[in-house]
């Protein structure tokens, strides 16, 4: 239990990690390591960054919360805490304006929106996330990869990383 967070210990079985261990007795620390990063991967918002923000703009939800920032969009759960409350794809984004203790987003269509507004100190790093996602989703090498899926040739795709800047694209100059 000296490893574990006290808040976890009481929902874990002596039984429980006793069994699990037995399951993984005999594997190689190569194959123990596989199988954490396995495990891990299954989890959904396995790549998110995680922020702490506060809301004020439903009661029906508690005022501390995570927002989740991934490859997918926004994810607003319950504190310390997996559970999704609300996800929003970044299609959905119509704006955001981070200011210097708040971000306020607004989601939804042209015809129903709605507004979103977390208190942060963390404000202009998630517009930065939210940007750079945008930016990558939006380029042309996605959109390619994209229609290439819909094709069904997507033996060569792999995924895009955030980090990766696809090369300018330099137009020829008439002599």
């Amino acid at each position: 239990s000296h490893c574990l967070p006290t808040r976890i210990v009481p929902n874990i079985s002596y039984e429980g990690v006793m069994k699990h261990h037995q399951i993984l007795a005999g594997m190689t620390s190569a194959e123990a390591k596989k199988a954490f990063l396995n495990l891990i991967r299954s989890w959904p918002l396995h790549r998110a960054t995680i922020f702490d923000v506060m809301q004020s703009f439903t009661s029906n939800w508690p005022r501390v919360l995570w927002l989740a920032v991934d490859q997918m969009g926004l994810h607003l759960l319950e504190h310390r805490s997996r559970n999704a409350l609300c996800s929003y794809e970044y299609e959905s984004i119509l704006t955001y304006s981070p200011a210097l203790n708040c971000l306020m987003i607004i989601t939804g269509s042209d015809k129903k929106q709605s507004k979103v507004i977390l208190t942060t100190s963390q404000a202009f790093q998630i517009a930065n996330l939210i940007r750079e996602y945008t930016e990558v989703l939006q380029s042309p090498h996605e959109v390619r990869k994209r229609e290439g899926k819909k094709k069904g040739n997507n033996a060569n795709t792999r995924p895009v990383s955030i980090l990766h800047k696809p090369a300018p694209v330099i137009e020829p100059q008439p002599s």
